[in-house]
């Protein structure tokens, strides 16, 4: 009241006229609450020890009124052991009241952390929380957990994803490897739909068709899930597929422009074999790619010569003519089936070296029937412990090399994890390397 009164005041001054009377609605808040102190309950909540002398005199100094009731003044009267005997005190022995400018203050908790923050967060000791209860399994299997990762990883290299039919039109799955007695619904749902799919390939490059008929000129495509290759469960297989077609990146100004090629499609294949955890310097590629893909654009990524992981390319132009497709589309099949189990590996710290590394760059000549692959895991063995990274750069053939050969050009860094190189040690690796292409066919351009 006192504060309104002034403020009418002024504005009778300033501005004049006549104030009414003051109407005073509602009660004001009582601050005077009584707290039970306990001095062991703000310990025990903040982990620490406190005296609870040293307790009161803080909140004391903070504007706390401490009211000692008879019981706790005897205890305090006894001279020694006067701390033990306040932080034995029952709860109604000492409470605290609050000072009028802190309305916050309702329980003893509030109480204890008053005292906490004057004596200091900073010497709140960190103690870990226990481990209650055990994190629970996954309620996906390992198969399941790896779909889910192949959809995210596809989508994240910018491929859209669709949803078909299991179904596709027999002549199409004639040309992606269905064998006879064709897997034949008995109640199609269409004339167009009337055999199980061997492949998940006819589907997306419909459904991009689709897209090109009404105007799209550059898109990917991917779809993760099941082809039939029989009518027993072991025949049916989970694979993700994908495909891409038109531009690899929109034309800008410091980009040149290009179509997607196999190499594309192989970068899909082995990001999802990355995923499983397989290191691609380990994975084989083989010129072994079924009929729909291009003979001399397509491979198979194989770990050892059975086991088949994926194939990758650029789908061959007759079967793209016989979908009255137009366009050049390249493609990758990933078995998700056949993709070794991943296993659950410890944490460990990052190792890299401290040293200065050494990049070499080496041209080779070699047969035009050699694959790059082949020269790079000659190179990768060459020196296990120095040779750290091999890159191909460049592949030409023109002026300057004989007909029926090619120069290959690399890059290769050596680092030692616990010394500079000095150049005699790089002599001896780079001979190293020289014989290593020299074991598969390759030799030093010069």
């Amino acid at each position: 009241e006192q504060g309104a009164a002034i403020a009418v005041n002024m504005i009778v001054e300033l501005c004049g006229g006549t104030p009414s009377e003051f109407l005073v609605t509602g009660t004001a808040p009582e601050h005077k609450r009584e707290i039970a102190f306990d001095a062991a309950f703000t310990n025990q909540l903040g982990g620490v020890e406190i005296d609870a002398s040293e307790q009161l005199l803080i909140l004391e100094s903070l504007g706390f009124n401490v009211i000692r009731h008879p019981a706790a003044a005897d205890k305090q009267s006894a001279g020694s052991g006067a701390d033990a005997a306040l932080a034995k005190a029952p709860q109604h022995d000492i409470v605290v009241t609050p000072p009028s400018w802190r309305p916050d203050i309702h329980g003893k908790a509030d109480v204890a952390e008053e005292v906490l923050r004057i004596f200091g967060f900073d010497n709140v000791p960190s103690v870990p929380m226990p481990k209650l209860t055990k994190v629970s399994e996954s309620a996906l299997d390992n198969a399941q957990l790896l779909q889910t990762k192949a959809r995210r990883t596809l989508a994240a290299r910018g491929l859209m994803e669709t949803h078909s039919f299991a179904f596709v039109e027999q002549r199409k799955a004639q040309w992606f490897g269905a064998k006879e007695p064709f897997l034949k619904l008995v109640n199609p749902i269409s004339a167009d739909l009337d055999t199980m799919r061997p492949n998940l390939l006819p589907n997306l490059i419909d459904a991009a068709s689709r897209n090109m008929a009404r105007g799209l000129k550059s898109l990917g495509f991917f779809e993760v899930g099941a082809q039939y290759e029989g009518a027993k469960p072991k025949d049916q297989r989970s694979v993700a597929a994908s495909i891409r077609i038109g531009q690899a990146c929109e034309k800008q100004w410091s980009i040149a422009a290009r179509e997607v090629d196999c190499f594309d499609a192989k970068a899909d294949a082995l990001a999802l074999l990355a995923l499983a955890g397989i290191d691609a310097e380990k994975v084989q590629v083989l010129n072994s790619a079924p009929a729909w893909y291009h003979p001399g654009r397509s491979g198979t990524l194989c770990l050892g010569p059975k086991l088949v992981l994926a194939h990758f390319g650029e789908l061959h132009p007759s079967t793209l003519l016989s979908m009255d497709c137009k366009e050049r589309v390249v493609a990758c099949e990933i078995f998700l089936d056949a993709l070794p189990a991943t296993k659950k590996k410890a944490a460990v710290a990052l190792k890299s070296s401290d040293f200065q590394a050494v990049d070499r760059d080496f041209a080779f000549i070699a047969s035009e029937s050699l694959a790059s692959e082949t020269l790079l895991k000659a190179l990768r063995g060459a020196d296990k412990a120095l040779v750290q990274q091999v890159k191909l750069f460049d592949v030409y053939q023109g002026k300057g090399v004989d007909d029926g050969f090619k120069s290959l050009a690399v890059t290769v860094k050596l680092q030692a994890a616990d010394r500079t190189l000095k150049d005699d040690e790089i002599e001896a690796v780079a001979k190293k390397l020289l014989d290593a292409a020299s074991g598969v066919g390759a030799k030093l351009r010069v």
